[in-house]
């Protein structure tokens, strides 16, 4: 069976660290997201889900300064002004 990169990122953590015996540590995915081998090389691409995705995100946000906080957002207004322009031709 041929994977695409995603597809065979999951299975080598599933093959990893999932143990369908451990049912009160959760399902595969929330097992693969507890995962704390921060050296494992595929340890950044491993499956999340979107939730937390976002709370890693607003944890990261909240921990800059407020200068590099007036940065990034002036970044992200000049990303979506000139993503707006793109779409309106």
């Amino acid at each position: 069976m041929k994977y695409t990169r995603k597809q065979a990122i999951e299975q080598f953590c599933i093959n990893c660290l999932y143990d369908p015996q451990a049912a009160g540590e959760g399902t595969k995915h929330q097992q693969i997201e507890a995962c704390l081998s921060t050296d494992c090389p595929l340890y950044a691409w491993r499956p999340v889900t979107s939730s937390t995705k976002q709370e890693r995100k607003d944890k990261k946000y909240a921990a800059l300064s407020p200068y590099e906080k007036e940065l990034r957002d002036a970044k992200a207004e000049v990303h979506r002004i000139r993503t707006r322009k793109n779409l309106l031709g």
